[in-house]
């Protein structure tokens, strides 16, 4: 993902303009959808756990044999050392594998479709994420990243409950619907790597990082960062608007109900 513009660029250079893009968090349903056909094969649950591990891209290519194209510019080969050289598995896959149910398995920097077929469901497939709100793909995000915790308990029973709250605070006393969804499903993330410690603090930061990937705008930013920085009871810190101050109600009420 990190290597995403340099890929662009490449697809680019050789011909292939791309006229649509979103960044979004792959769901395994979705990988499921991408992956087809694929299913028997021992790489499948590999696929599945490395793209929904962190935020993709996808795009679409409008050009005569733009499947043809693409396939030739990305390289035949499983391996990158074996692909020729300037495809763009050679380039930017990574050199050294990893082993998922006894195979070694190459992650490659793109899916591509195979036949007209598979692009068509790809198509769906992204007309789908690109409707998809963002709520729904935070949501997504922050679940995946507790089940890998061993922490789907603290999403079900504590963010969830905190999501909950917010909005049913927000049709009693008013404001930004949006910004108190993703301020409560954000406002602990920090807590997943680094702690409770000052967790209000970088998560606030990290919230910030997330939502900017996503393509907002920096006025929401802030506002879910201010929610997040002042959502903890036992921290003094000034609200400085009324979603602020249902975020912070809304954790403690999940606090007390837990």
């Amino acid at each position: 993902f990190t290597k995403r513009e340099s890929i662009k660029k490449v697809i680019r250079d050789n011909g292939l303009p791309i006229v649509q893009t979103k960044v979004v968090w792959l769901t395994e349903s979705d990988v499921r959808i991408l992956y087809a056909n694929d299913e028997p094969s021992p790489y499948f649950d590999a696929s599945v756990k490395y793209m929904t591990d962190g935020f993709s891209e996808v795009g679409i290519i409008v050009k005569e044999n733009a499947i043809a194209k693409l396939s030739q510019l990305t390289g035949d080969g499983h391996i990158p050392e074996d692909c020729a050289p300037g495809t763009l598995r050679q380039m930017f896959g990574k050199t050294i594998p990893i082993c998922h149910g006894g195979h070694k398995y190459y992650l490659n920097p793109l899916h591509r479709p195979r036949d007209t077929s598979e692009a068509e469901k790809n198509l769906n497939l992204f007309r789908q994420l690109a409707n998809r709100p963002l709520a729904t793909t935070v949501c997504d995000m922050v679940r995946k990243l507790h089940q890998d915790k061993n922490l789907l308990c603290v999403f079900d029973h504590h963010i969830m409950r905190v999501v909950t709250f917010g909005q049913n605070l927000c049709a009693r006393f008013g404001g930004d619907k949006e910004v108190i969804r993703l301020a409560s499903l954000l406002h602990d993330i920090a807590s997943l790597i680094a702690g409770k410690n000052e967790h209000h603090t970088r998560g606030a930061r990290d919230a910030g990082l997330i939502l900017k990937i996503l393509g907002q705008q920096n006025t929401l930013i802030t506002h879910v960062q201010d929610c997040i920085r002042s959502h903890r009871g036992s921290v003094h810190v000034s609200h400085t608007s009324r979603e602020a101050e249902i975020v912070c109600a809304a954790d403690g009420l999940a606090n007390l109900s837990y």
